[in-house]
């Protein structure tokens, strides 16, 4: 088996935090990340010394706000959250339901923003979630405005997607390219 790249053992490290485990401890930390627990100390620790991840009290690590400031310059998040607070804000006075905001990135769906209506319908989305464009309406409104040939390469995709599809540089069908080749605004 080839060795890892730093690049590859950092990222892993970061990797190894998702919606279901916020905090973790450095040994699950490794495990999570397929690393051992003296390169995942050593990791950790120049993470939470730049800022991207936070120690509490009990020793469990969490995300770090250094990641956040970071996540603020990207364009498809808060920036376009900012322009689209407004409106969205408008549609729920206007309508006292749930209002989404999420951009697309290849086959999913990414949720920038979400106003709760008080009565309306719960939804298990949350802000910073993905989920396939099939599977919500915000992701169907996204398909129904998008050019052709991507919706039919859209219809032809295997649900859920493998890890294999999922990779950027590698083409879903008629060489349609995977997220970074799908523009934001369709």
């Amino acid at each position: 088996m080839a060795s890892r790249s730093a690049s590859d053992r950092l990222l892993s490290v970061l990797a190894a935090f998702d919606h279901e485990h916020p905090a973790l401890t450095l040994t699950d930390i490794g495990r999570r990340a397929g690393l051992s627990l003296s390169t995942a100390h050593r990791l950790v620790g120049e993470l939470a010394r730049w800022g991207a991840l936070e120690r509490d009290a009990s020793g469990t690590y969490h995300v770090g706000l250094r990641l956040w400031e970071l996540a603020a310059l990207a364009p498809r998040g808060p920036a376009l959250r900012q322009v689209a607070l407004p409106y969205l804000e408008d549609l729920y006075e206007a309508t006292h339901e749930n209002v989404q905001l999420a951009v697309r990135d290849g086959r999913e769906v990414v949720y920038t923003e979400w106003l709760s209506g008080r009565s309306a319908v719960g939804v298990h989305i949350r802000v910073g979630g993905r989920w396939p464009l099939h599977a919500t309406g915000v992701g169907l409104a996204l398909l129904a405005h998008s050019a052709p040939p991507s919706r039919a390469c859209t219809a032809r995709a295997r649900w859920p997607p493998s890890p294999r599809t999922r990779s950027p540089t590698r083409p879903c069908c008629a060489g349609h390219w995977r997220r970074s080749a799908v523009p934001a605004s369709r």
